[in-house]
């Protein structure tokens, strides 16, 4: 039996001011593989994270732990905002900084009001720093209802029951999804604009004489087999993380963690427990 998987491609670069042609070869080409022996998981170690899953791009669940249960997206939800950005906006739009914008919680980068930034300064000081001043811009251009009610519609049409966003950044409690149903958003968001992932595995980006650097510490160690992927935290609620991983001869991997104490330890002991399955050296 035939399955669909990705294979490693070469890093594609490009500037921080111009984002990557929709028709441009991502990270990884779909190619047809032979399934594998079936192999039996094993977690080298306890994870701290309340919902946790690992999920290949058939759909089979490698690893799951509370994975129908909701919790809250906190940052993560900014990559539902970036899709939507990207659908609405043309690339050589150029937006203003309001004062609005620059007094949502979570400023990075300390922009000032009139500061004009691309399209694609504020998806990567949004995706790389978690800049929810950026994001905030993104949607209240659009008008922020409208942006909301927009990713919804989006979730809707692609059979999401369980994710629910009431606003763009992720500060909010109430944006909440399960393991299960944001691995498989994550393959989605990966399938349809891959850029998200392109801009979201750089280390740093360099704006206007800024530079912002990564939330994901994981990048530098893990930067063969990570994708992308997007941090998350509310201090009331704890510590998510969604990574799109992909080993030599495994099939692409959408890796859910929420309500972590130590996201990072928790990702590296499934990162290890995953190269040990798929008989990679890391």
């Amino acid at each position: 039996m035939f399955i669909i998987w990705l294979l490693f491609l070469s890093p594609i670069l490009f500037s921080a001011n111009k984002i990557p042609e929709k028709n441009v070869l991502p990270l990884f080409e779909v190619r047809e593989f032979k399934k594998a022996d079936e192999k039996i998981f094993s977690l080298e170690n306890e994870i701290s994270a309340e919902g946790v899953i690992v999920l290949d791009d058939s759909g089979k669940i490698i690893y799951g732990k509370n994975i129908n249960q909701n919790f809250s997206l906190a940052s993560l939800t900014k990559l539902l905002s970036a899709y939507t950005s990207l659908e609405i906006y043309k690339e050589n739009q150029i937006f203003s900084f309001t004062s609005s914008a620059l007094e949502v919680p979570g400023e990075v980068g300390n922009f000032k009001k009139g500061e004009k930034l691309t399209l694609n300064e504020l998806l990567s000081a949004s995706l790389v720093a978690s800049s929810n001043d950026s994001i905030y811009l993104l949607a209240e251009y659009y008008g922020v209802q409208n942006f909301v009610r927009k990713i919804n519609e989006t979730l809707n049409i692609w059979g999401f029951k369980n994710t629910k966003i009431y606003e763009p950044t992720g500060i909010s409690l109430e944006n909440s999804s399960t393991p299960y149903e944001f691995s498989q958003i994550l393959l989605k968001l990966y399938l349809k604009r891959p850029e998200i992932f392109e801009i979201s595995r750089k280390e740093y980006v360099d704006i206007n004489g800024r530079r912002l650097w990564t939330t994901n510490i994981l990048l530098r160690k893990y930067s063969k087999i990570i994708v992308g992927g997007k941090t998350g935290y509310l201090p009331e609620f704890g510590e998510n993380l969604a990574l799109i991983i992909k080993f030599p001869e495994s099939p692409f991997l959408s890796l859910v963690l929420f309500k972590s104490q130590d996201r990072f330890k928790d990702a590296e002991i499934l990162i290890k427990s995953l190269a040990k399955y798929y008989r990679y050296e890391l």
